[in-house]
């Protein structure tokens, strides 16, 4: 906007109306740090959603107060659509032996196939900055970063919903190895 970028902390929800939730109070900045006044506040949003409308996206303001802790809690109390089966049990105690902070939610396929997502917000600043993704199924794993952080209602599968799963040659070269 006006050659500043703004990051925009909120709610991102697929298949939804509105696709995207901001929390008007955790704006305070630009991106570069600068302070935005309070009085100035509601005309940037309204600037962001009508930007937005012109991309085909929905966006509305809440001027409620994130408590990101307790959204946090939220999302880990909602746990999908489908109670865990005793191996989705075992693999997520497991995993969150190793990370705590991970999420879970369960889900089935229109066939009853069960399968899981497991999900990591990476929360910088009161946000939710990036969000990893992980489906398992029972027969296999795959994921990669979520465009938007994980909720109850994200029922379709990491690969159809264009989350790169694929895998990427990595290459290490040891720094103090001669060329």
């Amino acid at each position: 906007m006006n050659d500043r970028t703004l990051k925009v902390g909120g709610e991102w929800l697929l298949n939804h109306d509105p696709d995207f939730l901001i929390y008007a109070r955790s704006l305070t900045n630009w991106d570069d740090g600068t302070p935005i006044a309070e009085g100035e506040l509601p005309a940037i949003l309204d600037e962001v959603v009508d930007v937005a409308a012109g991309q085909g996206w929905n966006f509305e303001i809440s001027w409620e107060t994130l408590d990101v802790a307790d959204v946090i809690e939220q999302y880990v109390r909602r746990k999908g659509e489908a109670a865990p089966t005793a191996e989705q049990a075992r693999f997520f105690a497991e995993l969150r032996s190793r990370i705590p902070d991970l999420m879970d939610w369960y889900h089935r396929d229109a066939d009853g196939t069960p399968w899981m997502i497991v999900s990591y917000d990476f929360v910088i600043d009161d946000r939710v900055d990036a969000t990893l993704r992980l489906d398992y199924d029972g027969q296999g794993l795959c994921g990669g970063w979520s465009p938007a952080p994980v909720t109850a209602d994200d029922a379709v599968r990491a690969g159809d919903i264009g989350i790169d799963t694929g895998l990427r040659r990595v290459m290490w070269v040891d720094p103090g190895a001669s060329a």
